[in-house]
């Protein structure tokens, strides 16, 4: 039995950790602002794309992730986030490990973006 659901389409249905995942890209990858009713939600993520790959930058992208997900996502609690840049196709790659909150899912899962 689920406790998350995330409807797709009538045949599809995601459940838990995939759930869970869908609405992380979802809240990290939808600007600040994009969103008609709603000009809170999302991330800043966008305003980093074309900065200097630097540990600055990659500090801002860090704290941009943990700001939007403890906004937006009560259902998590991040225990870490690791950035690795990829200078020569400017690009980072951010695992983000998180626990449940909820008892009924014990255990700890990993998202992983490319940005």
């Amino acid at each position: 039995m689920s406790i998350y659901n995330d409807f797709k389409d009538p045949q599809k249905i995601d459940t838990d950790v995939v759930a869970i995942n869908n609405a992380i890209r979802n809240i990290l990858l939808t600007p600040k602002g994009s969103l008609p009713g709603k000009p809170l939600f999302g991330s800043r993520l966008r305003e980093i794309i074309f900065e200097q790959m630097d540990g600055i930058t990659e500090d801002l992208c860090k704290r941009i992730i943990q700001e939007a997900l403890y906004q937006w996502e009560e259902r998590i609690v991040i225990t870490s986030v690791d950035i690795n840049s990829v200078p020569e196709y400017n690009r980072y790659i951010v695992n983000i490990n998180y626990i449940y909150k909820d008892d009924r899912l014990n255990y700890t899962s990993q998202i992983s973006l490319d940005l």
